[in-house]
């Protein structure tokens, strides 16, 4: 896995990370480093019982992680709000020895070194069903190792846009999924006929849906399978690039919108996502982004939809 601070100079533009996401893990105010033990946690050897490990606020350093690959009974690895600090090249990758894995989380890691293949090992573990990584700046040649796994759920965030390409890449090869939640990625035309291969996907997390309505192909994609959807993104988009919800999604249950949105826009984008009914939706939640600049917003948009 990577710090995106690695690429900063790249083909690819990108801006560099919010001071904050540089000092510190997301979440804390101040960085935590509670060293990583080694003669502390050498004995987890001796608990051939254990089934889940939960570590936060933990700094590893070197290899002292190592000691969590000798946990080989362990379903459940849940490592959020740390920081890597191994400059070996070799960080943590020894969580691919964890084959009894069924469910990873790995989220808001700090990287002062980046470790360019620290996870691409990941898909030797062939129960892993449950995969979430939230602000996870991986690099793309670690998520396109992936393509193979067979996971019901997974959850992906990141705000570097090498992981972002990768991921939009690696999403529409994983046929198993149930739950996908990728908030920083669009439903774009190359996603959908992705999704289109995946019977069992039943709730879908997206950025929004960048698909324009009347376009020829556009009109040949349908997600029927899908029952919920989320469209969770802060930043205004030209409406004019806005598909219509129920022409690619026509039987969805809930909907649960959270919108950055101009309030003179409001209504052509209601208009927009709802040009074509939901006679199946049951649950609709919306809420206004909390980076929102223009007050109106929620209420033209909340009346566009109702009225």
């Amino acid at each position: 896995m990577s710090w995106n601070q690695a690429h900063v100079h790249t083909s690819l533009h990108q801006a560099p990370p919010p001071i904050a996401r540089q000092l510190s893990p997301q979440g804390f105010l101040h960085a935590r480093r509670v060293g990583w033990d080694g003669a502390l946690w050498a004995p987890l050897s001796h608990f051939p019982s254990l089934r889940r490990l939960s570590l936060t606020g933990w700094c590893f350093a070197g290899s002292e992680g190592l000691q969590i690959g000798l946990l080989s009974g362990l379903r459940t690895l849940e490592i959020e709000n740390c920081t890597n600090q191994s400059s070996d090249g070799v960080g943590l990758s020894c969580i691919s020895l964890l084959t009894n894995l069924t469910h990873l989380t790995y989220s808001r890691i700090r990287y002062p070194h980046p470790i360019p293949s620290e996870f691409s090992g990941l898909s030797a573990i062939k129960g892993l069903s449950s995969l979430m990584a939230i602000d996870g700046d991986f690099f793309p040649e670690e998520i396109l190792a992936w393509a193979d796994m067979h996971l019901t759920r997974l959850t992906l965030s990141s705000s570097y846009n090498l992981s972002l390409h990768g991921m939009a890449v690696l999403v529409p090869q994983l046929r198993s999924l149930v739950v996908l939640e990728v908030p920083d990625l669009m439903l774009d035309m190359r996603m959908a006929r992705g999704l289109m291969h995946m019977p069992a996907l039943r709730d879908l997390c997206v950025a929004w849906i960048h698909i324009r309505p009347h376009h020829p192909v556009s009109q040949r994609l349908e997600l029927p399978q899908v029952h919920h959807l989320a469209l969770h993104h802060a930043y205004e988009y030209d409406v004019h690039w806005e598909g219509s919800i129920g022409a690619i999604l026509p039987n969805i249950q809930s909907l649960d919108l959270v919108a950055r949105i101009d309030a003179a826009r409001a209504s052509k984008l209601a208009a927009t996502l709802f040009e074509k009914p939901l006679p199946a939706l049951t649950t609709l939640i919306a809420r206004a982004s909390e980076q929102a600049i223009f007050p109106a917003s929620s209420c033209d948009l909340l009346s566009a939809l109702i009225f």
